[in-house]
This record gives structure tokens, C-alpha cells and sequence, in this order.
């Protein structure tokens, strides 16, 4: 059985604080899984092969159905431990149901275990991709945590969510839509059903199971009609002026997920809840709790090998930075075709002109709008166009979208050719720099040119072993984010995992925020009991150490950094030593939206060449 998921939700606030985790519950029977060798192979418009390895000789009997009513018999007659069985005479765009006799691991033949799923090709001209329905239940009553305190304000605040809460709630579920679209590659379509209801959430399995209940006979339909099920509740609110300033500020506050066969009747419906704050932007966690139920589903489709959702050192899955980044990576390094091995949603045929997967027609405008036509203008197909937009972003508190640019140009997916644009442009030579506000000549090596219509950008770099230099020169002062993994072994893995934040004020001066994402205390419980899932720590590394100078250059804003060397850390720059680095500038009207320097899903490797030092 898998180790249970942790969800995990966070606050941005004056004072940065994280939330509690809580485990996905793993009760009830186990789930399908299927086993190791099973696998479709040889899949085209009306045919396809089921191999399979058995622990006796025998022959190999596939009993398959294209409406889960009727069921058809293929064999492969010949006694084998090894079998493969070619399914014929289908149709294109069709879901396969199928199981298999002796299954892998029987002791006799004639046994029939478990049934899993596939699907035919699309016809020439057409595309396909699964369907969804996600039940989403809100609970409109606002609660107040320190409503006894307050009682003389609680007569005078708003007790219901207003029109415009509900209307930034879908326009988030929406965003969160847009993102797992985008990144399975056209594969998944998430259809969310809003029901609003005026009960108050009861925070029990009983008392979501009547929530859903309430809904189902609302609406009227059954059980059947979703893959599972998101409950929000507002908003955990404070009266008091000053705590609610403090900490209704970024992401929404957090929540956990109940997998298939989790803590209720409804079995076969994975399970989120969200308690989120006013105002808060709500599509990180409702992302991240999603994922979760997502997870469980192909868990329960037979493919546990889905990766968890927010990888730690047990379980790392790339070399990239945080939260969007790495749900990213997992969803566009999926199998394309084993999107429609899940137990639940529909298949959808839609026109396909161009044969590169992205549907002609649809009712997101990131797929109706944005990219069609343009890509046989350029040589590119429409969906490369859409995947390699910058569209996700480093960082835990940014936008999934932001569409105005593109990134990779040699038409390679991230993470199988990872730094297609730069070239030559890891290397970086030893040297000091003076930091005085000035990019004298000579004094630093560029890095990257970076050109938007929000900021214009030239940035720098160099190292010698007191530390990494970088400096930027920008047609204005911009919030710059960076993160650092300091020893290139991956972000979610060791103590080495820098996340500095430079805010420029008005005066000149440049406000930093510096912490780790410690690794090594992962799992380990501190002195109250409680387990650390992760540890920023603010011990290795302080603002202090961090060195700033910001000047002007013919009307462009100048900032040079310096991190210094540090053994607690391992930023210890040498040689041969190479350093991960992240870097994205705030978009000046939308500052949760990042312009990413490098391309997405992914560290830009600093490899430190020997060279003369210059000053």
C-alpha cells in the first residue's frame, strides 16, 4: 500500500506561515491496481495488443467490451508464461474495457481479475481526450475564528459570500481547469458543477457525506455522475482589523484529500475539503488537492506509478523548482494515452486539422484564441505553441498563467531536452564584481537578455569562491524571485534549497527575504511532537548575509546580488561546481503573475569554469 498523501496549504502574509498537513486516508479495501507488466502496446484506429506475463503456463483469454455491457472473447491460443493478444476490428476513439485470464500472478488458470481500460486511436483529422465531471460544493455561511472575542463587530460583518466571491471562486476553478488542460497536453478537460448551499461545513466524514447527499438530490443526479468530489468553506475569517490585514494575503489557507475507498460510503469518490480566506487566491490549493484525488484515481485505474503530487526526498521527480513547477512536470511527462486508462470520465471527439493533438474547437480560451493558425504560420504545430508559452511558473504564490511570450524554440518537451535555448550559457567565468550600483565593462558576464512587454531586462552573473554574483539592468525597478539549489541534486532534496525574494522600495532601498527549504529535517518531529513535512529554515542562511547595491544607468534601474559562500549550505562555488538557478521578475500590474527567465519546469544549470578573476 502507498504512504499516505499529505496536503499541504500555505499562507503568504506579512509574516509568512504554513499550515497544518493532514493524511489522505487510505481506509477501506485496497484498490485495483494493475500489475507490473501489463501493458497496451501496437494501439492504432481499430486495433490494438494486451500483453501480459502469468506465473503459469497457459493459454492467454482477453475478454474485452466497448459499452461495459456486451463482452467479446480473444485468445492467444498457444500455452505460455508470456502472452499477447491482439484486440481487432474496432473503432476509432473508443474506450476498451478489458481483463485478463490466468491475470498476472494467478496460481490456475480460468481466473478473471480486475478490469482496466484503454482507447483506440483518433480518426485522421480528429483528436480526442477524456472528460472529467468534478462535483464542487461551497458553503456560503463565513465563519469567524475570533467571533467571541469580536462579538460587537460580528453584527456588522458579512455572514454569506457575495456575489463577487462566488464569481472569483469559478474564475479560479477555471484558472485551475486551464492548467491541468494545458499541461496534459489537450488530454484532460475538468468539468466543475458549482452547487452553493447555506449549510455550514461540518468537518466530519458524516457531515460531508450529507453535504454531498444534499447536493446529489439537488441536483438530481446520482452518485455515478462525478469522478469525485471538492468541498470549500470561507472563510476561517478574523473581525479584527489588524490579524485580517495580516494574513488574508496570497494563497488560499489550506485543506486535505480522501482518496478512493477514503471516509465515507461514496467508496469509488476521492475527496477534497479547501478552507480558504477572503480575498485569497484559491487556484494553488484547489491545484494541489486535486492532484491528490487525481492521483488516487489512476491508483485505483491500475497505475500506481503516478508520481505524488508534491515530491519530497523520498520521491524525488526532477530537477525544477516549486509547487506549479513540479505538478507540471508531472502531468506533461504522463503517457498521452494512459489519460484514458482511468475508471471515470467520457471521451470527447473533437476536429483536429493540423494532427498535433490540440482540439480546433473549445470553450477555454487558451485553446480557442490564443494559438490557432500561428503555428503552421512559424513551422510550429498549435499545441507546441501552447506548451512551450510561458504559462508555468516558478515559485509558490504565482499565477499557473501567463501566456505572452514563449520559451523552448526547438519544438522538445521540458525535461527531455531541458535548456534548448541558451546554448553555451551555463558557463560562467571566476570573477568579482564591485557592488556599487554600476556594471562597469568587462566587470560582468552576461547571462540572458530578456525582452516583455511589462519589462525590459538585461541580467548577469559571475562567481568566485566568496559566493555567486548576479545583477540585472531593467527599464524599471522589479520584485525579483529567485531560488537556488545550491548543489544541483534537485530542489526537494537536502539543505541547500535557497528562496530569496528582493522587493524595491521607493527610496532606493531593496528589502530581502531569504530562507530554506530544509530537506534534512524532513520527517523528523520537532520539540511539540508535531512531524515536519518541510522546514524553511532561517538559521543557515540570514538577510543579512545577502548583499544588495542598486544604482541607475541612463534611466535603467540597476541592482547587483551577492550570496555568499557557505559551508551550512553548500553553496560553495569552485571549479567544476554547478549551481541550479531560477529567476523571474514580478509582472508590475499582476505581481502573483512571474516573467520567467528561463524555461519552465525546470533549474538553469550554472556550471563554474575556471578563468582569470577580474574586478
Amino acid at each position: 500500500m502507498r504512504r499516505a498523501r499529505v496536503a499541504i496549504g500555505i499562507v503568504f502574509g506579512l509574516a509568512a506561515t504554513a499550515a497544518a498537513v493532514a493524511p489522505q486516508s487510505a481506509r477501506g479495501r485496497p484498490a485495483v491496481v494493475l500489475p507490473p507488466g501489463v501493458r497496451v502496446t501496437a494501439i492504432t484506429e481499430t486495433a490494438l495488443t494486451i500483453g501480459w506475463r502469468t506465473a503459469v503456463t497457459s493459454e492467454g483469454i482477453v475478454e474485452y467490451s466497448l459499452d461495459r455491457r456486451t463482452w467479446h472473447t480473444a485468445r492467444d491460443p498457444y500455452p505460455a508464461i508470456h502472452h499477447e493478444v491482439r484486440l481487432t476490428g474496432l473503432r476509432p476513439s473508443t474506450r476498451v474495457h478489458f481483463r485478463l485470464s490466468p491475470p498476472p500472478g494467478a496460481s490456475r488458470p480460468g481466473e478473471f481479475a480486475g478490469v482496466y481500460r484503454t482507447a483506440t486511436l483518433p480518426r485522421r483529422g480528429t483528436t480526442h481526450y477524456l472528460r472529467l465531471p468534478w462535483l464542487v460544493i461551497v458553503h456560503t455561511p463565513i465563519h469567524y475564528r475570533d467571533a467571541a472575542e469580536r462579538p460587537e463587530r460580528l453584527a456588522a460583518a458579512p455572514r454569506e459570500l457575495t456575489t463577487d466571491d462566488r464569481q472569483r471562486l469559478e474564475a479560479d476553478l477555471e484558472m485551475v481547469r486551464a492548467f491541468y488542460w494545458r499541461n496534459s497536453r489537450c488530454r484532460l478537460d475538468i468539468r466543475w458543477r458549482v452547487h452553493y448551499t447555506d449549510d455550514p461545513f461540518v468537518d466530519s466524514g458524516p457531515g460531508r457525506q450529507a453535504a454531498f447527499e444534499a447536493a446529489l438530490a439537488a441536483l438530481r443526479e446520482p452518485p455515478e455522475a462525478y469522478a469525485g468530489v471538492l468541498f470549500l468553506y470561507g472563510w476561517d475569517e478574523y473581525l479584527d482589523p489588524e490579524r485580517a490585514r495580516t494574513h488574508y494575503r496570497g494563497q488560499a489557507f489550506g485543506g486535505l484529500t480522501y482518496g478512493v475507498n477514503g471516509g465515507w460510503d461514496y467508496k469509488e469518490h476521492p475527496h477534497s475539503w479547501i478552507r480558504f480566506h477572503h480575498r485569497a487566491d484559491t487556484t494553488w490549493v484547489i491545484t494541489h488537492e486535486f492532484h491528490h484525488a487525481l492521483d488516487s484515481l489512476f491508483e485505483a485505474s491500475g497505475y500506481p506509478e503516478y508520481a505524488f503530487n508534491h515530491p519530497d526526498p523520498s520521491q524525488p521527480i526532477g530537477f525544477f523548482g516549486e509547487h506549479w513547477d513540479a505538478n507540471a512536470f508531472i502531468l506533461r511527462m504522463w503517457r498521452p494515452q494512459d489519460w484514458f486508462a482511468l475508471t471515470r470520465g467520457e471521451l470527447v471527439v473533437a476536429p483536429d486539422r493540423v494532427g498535433d493533438g490540440m482540439p480546433d474547437d473549445g470553450d477555454l480560451p487558451i485553446t480557442r484564441r490564443s494559438f490557432h493558425g500561428r503555428g503552421r504560420r512559424t513551422g510550429w504545430t498549435d499545441l507546441r505553441m501552447m506548451l512551450e508559452s510561458i504559462g508555468v511558473l516558478t515559485g509558490i504564490s504565482n499565477d499557473p498563467i501567463h501566456m505572452t511570450r514563449w520559451a523552448g524554440r526547438d519544438r522538445l518537451p521540458d525535461g527531455r531536452d531541458t535548456y534548448p535555448l541558451y546554448g553555451d550559457a551555463a558557463r560562467r567565468r571566476r570573477g568579482r564584481p564591485t557592488l556599487d550600483g554600476r556594471l562597469d565593462r568587462d566587470e560582468w558576464q552576461p547571462l540572458r537578455a530578456f525582452d516583455d512587454p511589462d519589462l525590459r531586462a538585461e541580467t548577469f552573473c559571475r562567481w568566485d569562491e566568496d559566493g555567486l554574483y548576479l545583477a540585472a539592468r531593467c527599464s524599471r525597478p522589479a520584485e525579483i524571485r529567485l531560488q537556488l539549489d545550491a548543489t544541483a541534486n534537485g530542489w526537494f532534496n537536502g539543505s541547500d534549497n535557497y528562496w530569496l525574494n528582493l522587493f524595491p522600495d521607493r527610496d532606493g532601498s531593496v528589502r530581502v527575504e531569504v530562507s530554506l527549504f530544509d530537506w534534512e529535517r524532513f520527517g523528523q518531529r520537532d520539540e511539540m511532537g508535531r512531524m515536519h513535512s518541510v522546514y524553511r529554515n532561517t538559521e543557515k542562511v540570514r538577510r543579512e548575509q545577502i548583499r544588495v547595491a542598486t544604482g541607475s544607468e541612463g534611466g535603467r534601474w540597476v541592482i547587483e546580488i551577492h550570496v555568499p559562500r557557505n559551508e551550512r549550505t553548500g553553496l560553495l562555488p569552485a571549479p567544476g561546481a554547478v549551481i541550479g538557478l531560477s529567476w523571474g521578475f514580478a509582472h508590475s500590474r499582476e505581481p502573483r503573475t512571474l516573467l520567467a527567465l528561463f524555461e519552465p519546469c525546470t533549474f538553469f544549470p550554472i556550471a563554474c569554469a575556471d578563468g582569470a578573476v577580474t574586478r
